[in-house]
């Protein structure tokens, strides 16, 4: 049903980006007279110009000493977004080299989004390796130790004391380091998988 609310939303929703409290920053490091620097700008304000579904109208400030532009661009979808993840990945792999070209290096694209982008792709590489290093080592470690106390077992030829039986102890001792072996071997062959 038709309400104030329900009209107040449609209006934020209409003329106001999302990515307005969060936007990209294009950072521009270089001589803000720089012709060269100058066209890239120009060309990539263009290209998202182009896309006014996922691009604001863009803000542009330079620093006092001139050898600094920074461009803020609203997204038009969530920070947090798959869509505006894919932004920021072709802003830096598509639309800044091609704008750019070999001053490329020299723009860096930053704000909320690229930074929990970057973030991502950090947790995302080095998770397993982390994991693959904490358990192997604490195998490595449980195996030597254990078969370090099998090895003394046998040599002092361990009997249990508990029954009078008195079972020898050292094949069961050996279980562990053999476990933990065999459990490295196939935590290696996940690995490479």
């Amino acid at each position: 049903p038709d309400s104030d609310v329900k009209t107040g939303f449609e209006i934020l929703e209409e003329d106001f980006y999302l990515g307005a409290f969060s936007p990209v920053k294009i950072v521009v490091d270089g001589d803000v007279n720089d012709p060269q620097l100058q066209a890239g700008i120009d060309q990539m304000l263009a290209t998202m110009a182009a896309e006014p579904e996922q691009f604001g109208q863009p803000s542009i400030q330079t620093a006092p000493t001139n050898d600094l532009t920074v461009i803020d661009v609203p997204l038009a979808t969530d920070a947090n977004d798959d869509v505006s993840y894919d932004t920021i990945n072709r802003l830096r792999d598509d639309v800044i080299p091609a704008q750019f070209g070999e001053r490329a290096d020299n723009v860096y694209v930053t704000g909320v989004t690229a930074s929990n982008e970057d973030f991502n792709e950090v947790i995302e590489t080095y998770t397993p390796i982390v994991f693959a290093f904490v358990l192997g080592l604490s195998f490595i470690l449980l195996m030597l130790i254990s078969y370090h106390e099998a090895d003394y077992a046998l040599s002092i030829n361990e009997m249990s004391d508990q029954t009078p039986w008195r079972p020898i102890l050292w094949p069961f001792k050996f279980v562990i380091p053999i476990a933990c072996l065999l459990l490295i071997i196939q935590g290696f062959s996940e690995f490479l998988k």
